[in-house]
């Protein structure tokens, strides 16, 4: 089952400045897609889906 992008970064001790480096977006970016308050671009997603190695997919963004 796919994680949250919250749930990743917590379970590989990510922090959200480190990762904003990894997939080439702002801080505040990232932190609108972890508090659910935007969703990614198409190319932003395959850049996260790289970044966490499939953990975080493209359908952990829309809530069911």
């Amino acid at each position: 089952m796919s994680k949250t992008l919250a749930e990743w970064l917590e379970a590989n001790d990510e922090n959200v400045p480190g990762f904003s480096r990894k997939i080439r977006v702002s801080k505040m970016t990232v932190y609108r897609y972890v508090n659910g308050e935007s969703i990614p671009q198409r190319r932003i997603m395959q850049r996260i889906l790289r970044a966490t190695k499939g953990e975080v997919s493209p359908a952990s963004f829309f809530p069911s």
